[in-house]
């Protein structure tokens, strides 16, 4: 998120995050936002019509990304005291082809900085692009600063390139990116950006701390539901696709690990034993019992295996840190024979979550 100030007025500020990666939390992030007074939300491609959705009637300005078939639908400026200024959202061309987008896109800045001071892009594009763009564009001064996606932040710093400012971020609840512009003289504004972290640059707000707190208390609630369909006291575990409501990302990643291919992994090769089956099956695990029948998803590696059962952290919403050395080591070594080499710190690196 930012907050945009110019000229000694009161800054506003703007949401230019993705608000999908767990869609159950995106009501109670846009109800924020309302609450907080967000002037605008640049949306992801994918979550566009829900954040209007959840918006309602707030003054909230929802602002899809950049799309060359629709340009004026796709920017949004705002006055701050005498400068104009226009934010949009750029995310990968897709389908529409690289050089066509681009093309569309230089139009579109053209005819919208005839009607703004400042142009300020929140940028889903990689460094190399983003500084490819800010060639291209900020010697036309078409454009005068760039958000970076926390995951393209290298360094941490704001830096300039080709008179374009690359303004940091950091992912949602960490830090505040302040873009200023100051009148330079004439027309010309000079920009600077700073970031701020929330906790100590801002006052903890407490109709955001109810909201958020009761949205937790609905989720611990909904999950406990969701987790058994018989008594809590009778589950032994929640199987993983009973952690999704509210992981929805760390599931997908579970999903396409070798977590949760351990299960057929084993069937593939032969080699449903007791002495594979304690490492390879959650319910063999608990139970030393396995049901061939059972679905994909309710055995292999899971959720529990290493994070302790869900049904627990579901009541409590606590989870116990875990030992990696310890976890990791139930079942795996260094040099494994069976599996060959294993690292503790590569395998995590490939299910990160």
């Amino acid at each position: 998120m930012g907050r945009l100030t110019a000229d000694g007025v009161a800054s506003v500020t703007v949401e230019g995050g993705n608000l999908c990666n767990d869609p159950s939390k995106q009501p109670v992030i846009v109800e924020s936002l309302v609450k907080m007074r967000y002037a605008a939300c640049l949306t992801g491609s994918a979550d566009t019509d829900s954040v209007r959705k959840d918006a309602g009637n707030a003054k909230l300005a929802v602002v899809p990304p950049f799309d060359p078939a629709h340009p004026d639908q796709t920017s949004w400026i705002i006055e701050l005291g005498s400068a104009r200024v226009a934010c949009l959202r750029l995310e990968p061309p897709g389908q529409t082809g690289e050089e066509a987008w681009e093309r569309a896109l230089v139009s579109s800045l053209t005819a919208l900085r005839k009607r703004a001071d400042v142009v300020a892009v929140a940028s889903r594009l990689s460094e190399a692009e983003n500084r490819r763009l800010a060639g291209q564009l900020g010697p036309a001064g078409l454009i005068q600063a760039i958000f970076v996606a926390p995951a393209n932040c290298t360094p941490d710093l704001p830096t300039v390139a080709d008179g374009v400012l690359l303004c940091p971020t950091k992912d949602r609840g960490q830090a505040v990116t302040l873009l200023e512009a100051e009148r330079a003289g004439g027309k010309s504004w000079k920009l600077s950006c700073r970031l701020e972290t929330v906790g100590s640059a801002y006052a903890p707000d407490p109709t955001i701390g109810d909201l958020v707190g009761r949205y937790y208390q609905s989720r611990q609630t909904t999950l406990a539901g969701a987790t058994a369909e018989k008594p809590l006291s009778e589950a032994s575990y929640a199987p993983a696709p009973r952690c999704k409501p509210c992981h929805a990302k760390a599931y997908d990643v579970w999903q396409k690990s070798v977590h949760a291919r351990a299960v057929a992994t084993l069937r593939e090769k032969q080699r449903l034993v007791p002495e594979c089956l304690t490492c390879h099956s959650e319910q063999f695990r608990r139970n030393t019992q396995f049901d061939a029948d059972l679905a994909a998803e309710d055995d292999g590696v899971q959720c529990s295996t290493c994070h302790g059962d869900g049904i627990v952290h579901a009541l409590t919403r606590g989870i116990p840190a875990l030992s990696r050395e310890q976890t990791c080591g139930s079942c795996h070594t260094e040099g494994d024979q069976v599996h060959g080499a294993f690292s503790t710190e590569a395998a995590l690196r490939r299910i990160q979550h």
